[in-house]
C-alpha cells in the first residue's frame, strides 16, 4: 500500500509525483463476448489491475460506454484510502466532466454491457489533477483518484500480489511489467525517458459513429515502453512496475501507440 503522511492536498501532490512518468489511452473497445478475469466482477476487496470506471461513463441512446483500469491504492494520514486511475477514465474527460462524489464501479461499464449497477460501487471520485488544455502545455499526469469504500479495495495487483511502496527510477532498457483490463499481464522495456507527446483526449462519451469531441493535450516527462503490444485501449490507469521478486512502481499507463510503443 502506498502511504503518505500528509494532508489530502499532500496526497494529491504525491499522486502527481507518482504519475509524472505517465504512459496511456483514450476510448475503450466494445465488450468481449467472453470476458477474461480482469474484466469480470471481482469479490471484495478487489485486486488492482482490473476493469473499472465511472458509473456515468456512457452516452444516452444509442448506448455506448467506456472504462479503463484501476491502478494503485494510496492512503492518507487519517487512514482514508484512495484508488488511483486516469483522469479520462474516472472523470470521463480531461477535467471536470463529472462532479466530485460520482460513483466509481468495478467492473467498468465497458464490461457490463453498459448496464449501470450501483451495487458495483467501490468508491467515489474525490480528486482530479487538472490538465492544461493546450497542445503546448507541460502536463505531467493524466490522473484522478476515488475515495475507497472501506473494505472494497486491496493493495494487491491481480496475479502479482504486493508491490513495493518505494518507486523505482525509470531508466532506459529497464524491464517492466503491468496488469491491465485489456491486455492483462504483459512485459516490456523502457525505450526512452523524458518523452514529450501530444495526446488527444475525449471530452465526452458519444454513440458509435458520431464524431468524437476531443482536445489535444501536451504532456512532458513521459516514458516510451516497447513493444507496442505492451498495452492497448482499456489499459489506461494500470500501474507499471519493475520485474523481479520485489516489483517497484515506476508510473501509470496513460496512452498507447501500437506502432511505436507506449508513452
Amino acid at each position: 500500500m502506498f502511504k503518505y503522511a500528509g494532508r489530502t492536498i499532500g496526497l494529491l501532490t504525491f499522486v502527481i509525483e507518482f504519475l509524472c512518468f505517465s504512459v496511456a489511452v483514450a476510448q475503450t473497445p466494445s465488450p468481449t463476448p467472453t470476458p477474461i478475469p480482469e474484466q469480470q466482477y471481482q469479490p471484495r476487496p478487489i485486486p488492482l489491475g482490473v476493469s473499472g470506471g465511472a458509473l456515468d461513463a456512457l452516452s444516452k441512446p444509442p448506448i455506448y460506454c467506456v472504462g479503463g483500469t484501476l491502478g494503485a491504492l494510496v492512503q492518507d494520514e487519517n487512514g482514508k484510502q484512495y484508488v488511483t486511475g486516469c483522469n479520462h477514465v474516472l472523470n470521463v474527460g480531461p477535467n471536470d466532466n463529472l462532479p466530485i462524489g460520482s460513483e466509481i464501479v468495478q467492473p467498468g461499464l465497458i464490461d457490463t454491457g453498459c448496464v449501470q449497477n450501483t451495487s458495483y460501487e467501490i468508491g467515489t471520485l474525490s480528486a482530479v489533477v487538472p490538465l492544461a488544455l493546450s497542445s503546448t502545455a507541460a502536463n505531467k499526469a493524466d490522473a484522478a483518484m476515488a475515495l475507497v469504500t472501506p473494505g472494497d479495495v486491496s493493495s494487491s495487483i491481480f496475479g502479482i500480489g504486493q508491490v513495493s511502496t518505494t518507486p523505482a527510477t525509470p531508466v532506459k532498457n529497464l524491464t517492466v511489467q503491468k496488469v491491465g483490463r485489456t491486455t492483462v499481464y504483459t512485459t516490456g522495456t523502457v525505450a526512452l525517458t523524458g518523452v514529450q507527446a501530444t495526446i488527444a483526449l475525449e471530452t465526452k462519451v458519444v454513440p458509435l459513429g458520431k464524431p468524437i469531441p476531443h482536445v489535444n493535450i501536451h504532456f512532458v516527462d513521459l516514458l516510451k515502453i516497447t513493444p507496442g503490444t505492451f498495452a492497448n485501449l482499456g489499459d489506461s490507469g494500470a500501474l507499471v512496475f519493475t520485474a523481479g521478486s520485489c516489483p517497484q512502481p515506476i508510473g501509470v499507463l496513460t496512452a498507447v501507440n501500437m506502432k511505436n510503443g507506449v508513452v
